[in-house]
């Protein structure tokens, strides 16, 4: 588990995190909050929510629904989920180690965080939990379905953008196997697939490496005894359905995401583009539902107009940006939200 000194303000694990304000990422206003210092390099926190545009690429802040993270994939991300262990104490949910963003780092369990209210102005809807929790699913065989209990595809973190591996160490198909998180390559060992357990509402996790023959759990070997937060989590064969260690609750979750960064010089601009959320996901509306919900990264000169969602419930386009010092210019962005229609996978 990496250990950094925390420098934001906001409630966070201990010994965790080396974002800027929300633990646990350079994410959401740790990209408002840190800036480069000359050529000295240092990074500096400010308070609040600055104003700074991000690399709306990044799989942190990519709109959905694109071409997935995959290599050798052209499939879509067709759900956000996360994935809670229901054996331990808390909330605590698959996430990325340490909040690494680095290949081959093993994947433990946290308790669950929520980004700070202050990315979302308004208040409406869910609260969004932190990327390093939250898992696109890309399947393998679209026809199949687009849900992770349809059939086998890939599970790929939003923070990291790396893809949920069985890695083999020992063993791929022995029991204990451990899990991390590696660049997606289509491969079986980053396949995985839930079913349901009988008479709960809890799922197992399979990878197609090993054929079924294990599931994603907490505690090596037989040993059921889970610890909470840091917990890693390994393939478990043996004890498979007759404990607790191997099952998860799976729910689809909120998300956002960033649009384009324009330079906004005169009175006003407009980014020409338009955004969307998943197919059956719903684009976060404003208190008097007529506005797209928003975070405004823009300049602190430059204000968003984006007034009523166009044709579509789930489409907002053309987003238009004013000036209020038409003789300077500033980047014009914003941070949009999805929530999905259910919460079961």
């Amino acid at each position: 588990m990496n250990t950094h000194p925390s420098l934001h303000d906001a409630p966070e694990r201990p010994a965790r995190a080396c974002s800027l304000r929300r633990p646990g990422r350079f994410r959401r206003t740790a990209l408002a909050a840190a800036v480069l210092a000359g050529a000295g390099g240092l990074m500096l926190a400010a308070s609040g929510i600055a104003f700074a545009s991000v690399d709306q690429t990044s799989p942190q802040w990519a709109q959905l629904g694109s071409l997935a993270s995959s290599v050798n994939q052209a499939n879509q991300v067709t759900a956000v989920y996360t994935i809670q262990n229901v054996a331990e104490p808390g909330t605590e949910m698959l996430e990325d180690n340490g909040n690494s963003m680095a290949a081959n780092t093993t994947i433990d369990v946290w308790t669950r965080l929520y980004q700070g209210a202050d990315q979302d102005p308004t208040g409406s809807g869910p609260q969004i939990t932190q990327a390093n929790y939250l898992w696109e699913f890309v399947p393998d065989n679209p026809g199949n379905g687009r849900s992770i209990v349809d059939g086998y595809g890939e599970l790929i973190n939003r923070q990291s953008g790396l893809c949920l591996d069985d890695d083999g160490s020992p063993n791929q198909q022995a029991d204990g196997a451990t899990i991390t998180q590696y660049g997606c390559n289509g491969a079986a060992s980053e396949q995985w697939v839930a079913t349901e357990i009988p008479f709960t509402s809890s799922f197992q996790v399979q990878p197609k490496v090993d054929n079924g023959g294990g599931a994603l759990g907490v505690g090596n070997g037989s040993t059921c005894s889970p610890r909470g937060d840091g917990d890693s989590v390994y393939v478990r064969t043996t004890g498979i359905g007759n404990n607790s260690c191997d099952r998860w609750d799976i729910q689809q979750a909120s998300y956002d995401f960033a649009t384009k960064s324009v330079n906004v010089s005169g009175y006003d601009a407009s980014d020409g583009s338009s955004y969307g959320c998943l197919t059956g996901d719903t684009l976060r509306g404003s208190e008097n539902g007529s506005d797209a919900d928003y975070d405004n990264l823009s300049g602190p000169d430059v204000t968003p107009d984006l007034n009523s969602l166009t044709l579509q419930p789930n489409l907002v386009g053309g987003i238009d940006y004013l000036n209020a010092k038409p003789s300077e210019t500033e980047p014009g962005q914003v941070m949009l939200y999805c929530d999905p229609a259910t919460t079961t996978p």
